[in-house]
Formats: structure tokens, C-alpha cells, sequence
């Protein structure tokens, strides 16, 4: 299933809610803060039909999409 548009337009206003920082060779996204489970749930959701992945590291977890 592929999805249509691009992960910032699929996050609506969730978008308020992370940090998205294009480095050199990636797309980094952090949250900005706790979050409610259903949300956090969906964002989940949108970056991993995206091509994000989660990479667990304590305080500096974050959603990680390498760029080709």
C-alpha cells in the first residue's frame, strides 16, 4: 500500500508536535515532547509508511530516514 503525499502533509497537525531536521544524508525527527499514546500511535504509523525508522536511544530517540 503506498501512500499519497508526503509524511508532512499526512501529519496534519500533529506536525506541531515533532522537530524534523534535514541533515546532509538523512531526515531526522524528534518530539518535542510527551505526547498522548493515540498520537504518538499515528505518527508512529504515517513515518513508517514513510520510510522512517524508529532507533531507541533513551532521551535522544528519534525517527531516522536515510536519503539515496
Amino acid at each position: 500500500m503506498k501512500s499519497k503525499g508526503n509524511f508532512a502533509t499526512q501529519l496534519g497537525k500533529r506536525i506541531k508536535k515533532v522537530n524534523i531536521v534535514n541533515e546532509k544524508d538523512s531526515i531526522k525527527i524528534t518530539c518535542k515532547g510527551w505526547m498522548e499514546r493515540q498520537t504518538r500511535g499515528e505518527i508512529n504509523d504515517i513515518l513508517k509508511l514513510s520510510g522512517f525508522n524508529w532507533l531507541s536511544n533513551g532521551k535522544d530517540s528519534c525517527w531516522l530516514k536515510l536519503l539515496s
